[in-house]
């Protein structure tokens, strides 16, 4: 209705140039008020955790936050004043506009585990790097879990990012592993081992 009241022109002066408009954002994790926000785009992640979901909850330190769902980067708190947008240089794409807060006290084992298991339930089969490659990798983050990862399995981890991020024949694998190259890229695999 404000759209119709107000006009397109109106409404494309909120939000960025490149990425006119409001969104719904998701908020989720470890925030005080988890929700779906209207918010226009170019709300940096600060403003959407602080200003639309009231914070962090009372004694929880903030991780990462993961941006568009389980194919989604993710973002240090280093990077809380960045602006998430569908921009093609954006440094934080947009997506489905879901961001979860995850805190220090949460399971990165468990979370890796449902990022490639959903991946891997939803690789039709075509392409062996995909097929294979979302299957070994669920099998070294049950390794992972369970006590048993090595420095073979840290090695074949990074071997398989590679090969799934730049062989498969449709872009399902190269999002399976968007969010595991950051694990890698912050180091965060090394606090779970």
């Amino acid at each position: 209705p404000w759209i119709i009241k107000h006009g397109g022109e109106k409404y494309a002066q909120i939000g960025l140039k490149q990425s006119p408009g409001t969104k719904l954002f998701c908020v989720d994790g470890a925030v005080k008020h988890p929700g779906i926000y209207e918010a226009p785009i170019g709300s940096s992640f600060s403003e959407l955790i602080n200003d639309y979901a009231g914070g962090l909850r009372p004694g929880v330190e903030l991780w990462f936050i993961q941006i568009g769902g389980s194919s989604g980067r993710l973002a240090t708190p280093s990077f809380l004043t960045e602006i998430p947008s569908y921009d093609k240089t954006a440094k934080f794409p947009l997506g489905s506009g879901a961001l979860l807060v995850v805190d220090k006290t949460q399971d990165l084992k468990q979370l890796l585990l449902s990022w490639i298991g959903f991946f891997q339930r939803e690789s039709c089969g075509k392409c062996v790097p995909c097929r294979e490659g979302t299957f070994r990798l669920k099998a070294i983050i049950e390794r992972l879990i369970s006590g048993d990862f090595n420095r073979n399995d840290k090695e074949d981890l990074k071997k398989l990012v590679w090969v799934l991020d730049n062989t498969t024949f449709c872009p399902l694998g190269k999002f399976s592993v968007v969010a595991l190259k950051d694990v890698l890229k912050y180091k965060l695999i090394e606090e779970l081992v």
